[in-house]
């Protein structure tokens, strides 16, 4: 089983019902905002982090990483090797506000970063193959292809509406708001629920998910489910803290699809 649980799905600085943005899914852990490592420590799954993948450098992505780094190298018994995956420039700026340099020489016995800074095509780590695409951001901004049993998961991180010349099944979208906030959801580099639907249109994918949530401009979930479905036919889930959804492989999602469409048929006649 492929299971997906998001652990943060709101904006900077969080509220009590979303956290900063961070993803886990099958041993990737996708952007890593403040509080996701008592996130994963309170779902036991510390060991099982074998990749992250940071989309951009903003705070609210990255700001996590150094007590993670020191909670993995802590319950480790061995070397383990993480691989991380961010633009040009994380080595930096991780230095500059985590001390990760001192945080990885105390703990060298333990832990090993293995650093791939820049856009990568087909990486292969942990029985999954891995590519980033650029995105449309204020700052360098990465989105992620994950392929898996012949599935394809794609994460955008934060986005403006913009395109990739790739068929996914499945998406993960920045959801900020909705229409009614298109001039400000624009300017902070975001995207509407219309944006996130259009996208996951165009890539053919079967289910959206919507996350990057502001809660503080959508008073009730349905105004972003509403506005989706006007522009994208598949299935649409608005991500919650600690939400979990088992992903199908490609053959199970479709199989699944046709019986959907088929009782739908049966139902009208």
């Amino acid at each position: 089983m492929h299971e997906l649980i998001f652990l943060g799905t709101g904006c900077p600085n969080g509220s009590k019902q979303r956290g900063e943005a961070s993803i886990f899914f099958d041993g990737l852990l996708l952007d890593c905002g403040n509080e996701c490592a008592d996130k994963l420590v309170s779902l036991n799954l510390i060991n099982n982090i074998n990749s992250i993948l940071i989309t951009h450098l903003h705070s609210d992505h990255i700001g996590d990483i150094g007590r993670l780094l020191s909670l993995i190298a802590l319950n480790s018994t061995r070397l383990k090797t993480i691989n991380l995956f961010s633009p040009p420039g994380f080595s930096k700026i991780m230095d500059k506000y985590t001390n990760m340099s001192e945080i990885l020489s105390y703990f060298s016995e333990k832990i090993h970063i293995e650093l791939h800074e820049g856009l990568i095509k087909n990486k292969y780590i942990g029985g999954k193959i891995i590519s980033s695409y650029e995105m449309n951001h204020n700052v360098e901004d990465y989105g992620y292809l994950i392929e898996f049993d012949g599935t394809k998961l794609f994460y955008t991180g934060d986005t403006r509406k913009c395109a990739i010349p790739i068929k996914v099944d499945y998406v993960i979208h920045d959801s900020m708001s909705t229409e009614s906030e298109k001039g400000i959801v624009d300017d902070t580099g975001h995207s509407t629920a219309k944006d996130a639907a259009l996208f996951a249109r165009d890539v053919d994918a079967k289910v959206l998910f919507l996350t990057h949530i502001n809660n503080d401009w959508i008073s009730n979930n349905t105004e972003l489910i509403d506005e989706a479905k006007m522009h994208f036919n598949g299935e649409i889930y608005i991500a919650e803290d600690f939400a979990r959804f088992s992903l199908k492989s490609k053959s199970e999602l479709y199989s699944s699809l046709r019986k959907n469409r088929n009782s739908i048929k049966k139902d009208r006649v």
